[in-house]
């Protein structure tokens, strides 16, 4: 029952552990302002996107084309800024060139106001190609609403069907915003789409995530990817579908995961100009001003999606990512529409899926430490982290799945920590426990394993078999009555130091002395195989070294000493006992007080070692013994059967 109950408190407090970190875990992860812990996982994901270019890089859409007014661009015009009608230009070559798509990530927002013959080229320019797509950007809370051009055509997608999430998701909404500004009114007349290009960081000025559509004034309004993408499957507005916290479904064509505050998070297919950038100035450059090796081959714009921007220096179209500082915002523009075009944004795992990971975690650790040693339980919490962590590696690579690293790290690290400091504690305890209360009684090696392998269960108390000796000095009360206290107290420290030592050499346990008597067990506190053969020899040992030692005791002025020992073998309850100011380890039942009774009987026969009949059975083909009569024996109701060891 002691045993039972000290399991039972051990395992409590491991498992209040375990819990404990488990909700530390899960309340730094569901906390909610933005933590370390969040930036910490969002540079985990930039960690994996890098260890996934060295081993396997993604392919950029092989249609889509960057045309970059860069500072080659501009020193070849000779001219800057650029005026519109220089993009007028750029844009009837691309049509010419056969461009499927002509999308500018540059803002026209206002008409242009000393170039108003070349606002109205890239007007007609863009009227003409009938492919062009110009960028707006979404006003915020903070931003002055007057700034907003007029829009003669509302570009929101006023047919879409905007579903609320289920369940959990119930809580989940969209991006909302206070207008879209620009593109100036006649260009949003002529171009065949209109959307916002912004990108969202994720607290840590890194530019993490898109926004493929977002809510103004009760209106949907969709980014410029997602129009280019629903204009290429000819998917009209009322055939898509927003559903909060999922997804947003453009016809049939695609799908773009969303979470529950309608950011997709984008799957970068590599560092800055993994896709292909083209210079302006190759595309408007006349007839005979390329050589050979700087024309462009016929087929470079043919069916392709372009989308134009500026990237010469102090352009600050620079934006940090998960590949460093300087990337181009074009190329992000890029990456989404790659995204869509190839069904690879990357989904993020559910709040609520990673809470649960966090409780499996958890409570694997407090099993791991509940079950295993220290050294084990330490190797397992490494075993579940690496292996967490190369599953989230895994589900990044292969599936597009972001699977949190660092919560679950977290509940695992602190499990490790806390758990192995309780379990170090208990154990430094129960070690010091175990020394302090088999020091004096049980062999230094016996000692030593106790303290290595635990002892709570023998400490508390256990019924085993076990081999019990009783031994007494005869007389011994009459021989020291004429001698000096002081010699009196030396003789017997002599004698049992003696007795102590022959005791240790074959393995027993020295119970306790009881005046000039002592008591030992066998096959306690660890098991012995041959304990009951192994109290025997010690006993005939002890007879010998008793005996040995005639001159000493004559020393003293006394006869020879002479010992009677009893020895028995069964069952008996062990463990400390006493009060609690004072324990002792030792054995009661049966079994002891017939060891004593066969030491007491000893005496009567002047026999020096009488064992019990279970003791026999198990020596007799080992030592040589005499059947002695049955006697009555107090505390037992029918003869006992003894026997005596002859000693050779």
């Amino acid at each position: 029952m002691a045993k039972r109950l000290l399991g039972a408190i051990y395992s409590r407090g491991i498992v209040t552990i375990a819990l404990l970190t488990m909700l530390v875990s899960l309340g730094v992860f569901f906390w909610p302002a933005p933590t370390l812990m969040d930036r910490f996982e969002w540079r985990t994901v930039d960690w994996r996107f890098h260890r996934r270019h060295q081993r396997a890089p993604l392919t950029p859409h092989p249609d889509i084309v960057i045309v970059e007014v860069d500072e080659e661009s501009i020193r070849k015009k000779g001219i800057w800024p650029w005026g519109r009608g220089e993009f007028a230009e750029l844009t009837q070559r691309l049509d010419e060139a056969g461009a499927r798509a002509i999308i500018f990530d540059i803002f026209f927002v206002d008409p242009a106001r000393e170039d108003a013959e070349g606002d109205a080229a890239l007007v007609r320019a863009t009227a003409v190609a009938g492919n062009v797509y110009h960028a707006g950007f979404a006003l915020r809370g903070d931003e002055p609403a007057e700034e907003v051009s007029s829009i003669p055509v509302d570009p929101a997608w006023a047919e879409a069907q905007v579903l609320p999430g289920r369940g959990l998701d119930a809580i989940a909404s969209l991006h909302r915003f206070v207008a879209l500004a620009g593109p100036a009114s006649e260009l949003a007349t002529a171009a065949r789409g209109v959307g916002f290009i912004d990108v969202m960081d994720t607290g840590d000025g890194v530019y993490r995530l898109a926004l493929p559509v977002g809510m103004c004034e009760g209106k949907l309004y969709p980014s410029l990817a997602v129009v280019v993408a629903a204009d290429l499957a000819a998917v009209s507005p009322d055939r898509v579908k927003v559903v909060l916290g999922q997804g947003t479904w453009i016809g049939d064509a695609y799908a773009i995961p969303i979470d529950r505050g309608g950011y997709a998070a984008i799957n970068f297919v590599g560092p800055d100009h993994t896709f292909p950038y083209v210079p302006a100035w190759k595309v408007t450059a006349q007839a005979g001003e390329l050589t050979e090796e700087e024309k462009l081959p016929a087929d470079t714009f043919r069916d392709k999606l372009v989308l134009i921007s500026m990237t010469a220096a102090g352009q600050y179209d620079l934006r940090a990512t998960p590949y460093g500082s300087f990337f181009h915002g074009v190329e992000i523009q890029a990456n989404i529409l790659d995204n869509i075009l190839l069904g690879r944004f990357l989904q993020q795992l559910e709040p609520e899926r990673t809470g649960l990971i966090i409780i499996f975690v958890s409570l694997a650790m407090g099993l791991g430490f509940s079950l295993l040693r220290p050294v084990q339980a330490s190797a397992f919490g490494l075993l579940l982290l690496w292996a967490h962590n190369a599953l989230a590696g895994w589900a990044f690579n292969d599936h597009n799945l972001i699977v949190p690293m660092v919560p679950p790290s977290l509940a695992i690290v602190l499990a490790l920590i806390s758990l192995l400091t309780y379990r170090v504690l208990v154990e430094e305890r129960q070690s010091y426990r175990v020394h302090e209360v088999f020091a004096h009684f049980a062999p230094p090696p016996v000692v030593r394993e106790l303290e290595r392998a635990g002892t709570e269960g023998i400490i508390s108390g256990e019924r085993r078999d076990i081999t019990v000796l009783f031994s007494d000095l005869r007389h011994f009360t009459r021989a020291t009555g004429n001698m000096q206290p002081e010699d009196v107290v030396s003789l017997l420290n002599r004698y049992f130091s003696l007795m102590h030592e022959v005791i240790w050499e074959f393995g027993g346990t020295l119970d306790k002395f009881i005046g000039d008597e002592l008591m030992a067990l066998f096959n306690v506190p660890l098991a012995q195989p041959d304990h009951t053969l192994l109290a025997v020899r010690c006993a005939v040992e002890m007879q010998r070294r008793i005996h040995s030692l005639s001159g000493e005791w004559a020393f003293y002025g006394m006869p020879e000493l002479a010992a009677g020992m009893g020895i028995a073998s069964g069952e008996a309850v062990v463990g400390c006992m006493g009060s609690p100011g004072r324990v002792q380890y030792t054995a009661v039942g049966v079994t002891v007080n017939l060891a004593a009774r066969l030491e007491e009987l000893s005496k009567q026969l002047k026999a020096q070692i009488v064992i019990s009949q279970s003791v026999w059975e198990q020596v007799k083909e080992e030592v040589r013994t005499e059947p002695l009569a049955p006697a009555m024996l107090q505390g037992f109701d029918e003869p006992v059967q003894a026997y005596k060891v002859i000693i050779e």
